[in-house]
């Protein structure tokens, strides 16, 4: 109890000097030309930190300075934020910085600025001055405290209903508080929830989720942290989720899960009567909205829908309490919890979707038209899974595309009609939302060929071209193979030719050196013969017929000289005519192998003949 006094003596002997400063400062400001101002973000430390400085000072005179104003801080180094302004009469120059706040300047309890500036004394003489401002600062032992509160929506619940036991913890010390952690009655949640660290002034909260039964439920809490190396606990008194018959149900229910931040989403309430009486009198309230809606009535049997559009801000959960009276009863009900995620500006997908068409004039339909389109990647980060779509007809995937770069698709559409066309993007966020991008609109017309006038056919002679003789005869490849197969068979035919010539000289030869002495086969054929003329009496030879025997031939001896005159059995038969009736029938060669005496009498007068013609 003594040191609470011995402190809070001292914090009112520190307010005392303050005030007595303020005072001093506020009288030495009046004389000046110039009013400063200082702001810092925290007053009160527990030890050294870091805070944001604020400087603002304002030329108080009716003369615009001839000379800038500069600022100094504690350790006396020039502020270049702040610059060196000639302000202007009544104008204002300021800055923000960030300092550190030192264990020397706790000590001290202040933090002092030091400010140049122009001044004009009694004469009109002006130079330039300087003064500190000083801001009070102090240190405080650190004591860590924090406050619970717990919201339970509905009070009252029927089977099956959701309930939502929401707890917030606020740190309303001066140091941070870490490791907390909520310990629900295992009724509510057998897990034990862990929040971290709360910075000093700041909150944060948890929800518990049960389900009703057909009993009432208890929730009490045990709530643990650490500060300064101590450990603290909080506990949060029971209270009970009533089990009972609500005529009443509430459903909230979005049009989408989210947004960026601007975005609008629209809410909508639908409240059913289940009850055999009116409930008149609704009001509708959220924890993070506020009163939504009031003076709502639901008749007996009937559904009412209520729709309420918010921007959105921040990633946060709403859930709809409605209270409202059913005859003389009152009665409270609440929709279960509808969580809405706020996209971060800098993590948004954004697309450029542009399109190029090979004519935006056809002729004839259908025509086909090459459509080039070109999707860019303008976001921060990357694109997954684009569909690159015309008419709700899907014409190319994209895998993947990194921030700044493009992908080009080409497609070739048979048009059948004139019109707009446009190429879209799509992909899904991080809600898995399909966001579409949308393209820019080419508009196709139909329009009548143009005849191509006739054109005057300009003459343009043949330029003379040098054509190289070669310098051999050549001759196609097909015709040198069939020459040389020519060649081939030219020197074959030739030693073929000169085996036959070898080979017939050979025989006439060997003929001529074994000649036979049967004269029907050795007919001189040297002495010459007229056989038109009539052949001598004594030189013609008479066959006999087959009733008379032929006469002997003389036989005379055959010489070399008589050997050549010697003609053939068919020669003689050839060109003799028969001399005599009696030798009218001739013998040929069948008939004498019919008889062979016959046709050896016949050899013997043709032998005989030759050797007389030969005499």
């Amino acid at each position: 109890m003594m040191k609470k006094r011995i402190f809070a003596l001292f914090c009112a002997l520190l307010m005392l000097l303050g005030l007595v400063s303020t005072a001093g400062a506020e009288s030495t400001a009046s004389t000046l030309p110039i009013k400063v101002e200082l702001d810092f973000s925290k007053y009160q430390f527990t030890a050294p930190e870091e805070i944001t400085v604020t400087i603002r000072v304002t030329n108080v005179t009716d003369e615009k300075f001839t000379s800038p104003v500069s600022v100094l801080d504690p350790n006396g180094s020039i502020i270049e934020a702040f610059g060196t302004p000639l302000l202007d009469a009544g104008a204002s120059q300021s800055c923000t910085i960030a300092w550190n706040v030192t264990q020397a300047d706790l000590n001290a309890g202040q933090l002092a600025f030091r400010v140049r500036y122009p001044r004009k004394d009694e004469n009109g003489i002006v130079s330039n001055a300087s003064n500190n401002f000083v801001k009070r600062i102090s240190q405080v032992q650190a004591e860590p405290e924090i406050q619970v509160s717990r919201t339970i929506t509905p009070g009252i619940a029927r089977k099956g209903q959701e309930v939502s036991v929401v707890y917030e913890i606020r740190n309303v010390g001066t140091v941070d508080v870490t490791g907390v952690r909520i310990k629900e009655s295992s009724a509510v949640s057998s897990n034990t929830a862990s929040i971290g660290a709360i910075p000093a002034g700041e909150k944060k909260s948890h929800t518990f989720t049960v389900t009703m039964g057909t009993k009432n439920i208890t929730s009490n809490a045990t709530v643990t942290y650490s500060a300064g190396g101590k450990s603290y606990t909080e506990k949060v008194a029971d209270a009970a989720i009533k089990y009972g018959t609500v005529n009443l149900t509430a459903t909230l229910t979005a049009d989408r899960k989210g947004g960026n931040v601007g975005d609008e989403v629209k809410l909508t309430l639908t409240l059913k009567n289940t009850g055999k009486k009116n409930i008149t009198g609704i009001t509708v309230t959220d924890p993070t909205l506020n009163t939504v809606f009031t003076d709502v009535t639901v008749e007996a049997g009937k559904t009412v829908k209520l729709e309420k559009t918010i921007t959105m801000t921040e990633t946060a959960e709403y859930q709809f309490t409605v209270t409202g009276m059913e005859g003389k009863t009152g009665i409270e009900t609440a929709t279960g919890r509808l969580p809405l995620t706020a996209i971060d500006p800098a993590k948004a997908p954004s697309l450029t979707v542009e399109t190029t068409a090979s004519t935006d004039v056809v002729f004839t339909l259908p025509s086909v038209i090459r459509f080039t389109t070109t999707v860019t990647n303008t976001g921060n980060y990357d694109a997954k899974n684009i569909t690159v779509s015309s008419s709700g007809v899907s014409l190319a995937n994209i895998a993947l595309l990194a921030p700044g770069e493009s992908f080009t698709t080409m497609r070739d559409v048979q048009v059948n009609m004139v019109g707009k066309f446009r190429f879209d993007a799509t992909l899904r966020n991080e809600l898995d939302e399909a966001t579409t991008f949308e393209g820019n609109i080419i508009q196709v017309q139909q329009a009548a060929p143009t005849s191509v006038p006739t054109q005057v056919p300009v003459t343009t002679p043949q330029p003379f071209v040098a054509e190289e003789l070669p310098t051999e005869d050549t001759l196609p490849a097909a015709v040198t193979t069939f020459q040389g197969v020519l060649t081939t068979l030219y020197y074959i035919f030739a030693v073929l030719a000169v085996i036959s010539a070898v080979l017939l000289a050979v025989s006439i030869a060997g003929r001529v050196m074994n000649r036979p002495k049967d004269g029907q086969e050795q007919l001189q054929l040297s002495e010459r013969r007229n056989y038109t003329e009539e052949v001598p009496e004594d030189e013609r030879v008479m066959i006999a017929d087959e009733s008379e025997n032929a006469p002997e031939a003389e036989e005379k001896p055959e010489t070399a000289e008589t050997a050549d005159a010697v003609q053939t059995a068919d020669d003689v038969a050839a060109n003799e005519k028969p001399a005599s009736a009696e030798a009218q029938q001739v013998f040929t060669a069948d008939d004498m192998a019919e008889d062979g005496d016959a046709m050896e009498d016949a050899k013997a007068q043709i032998y005989g003949r030759s050797k007389r013609g030969r005499q």
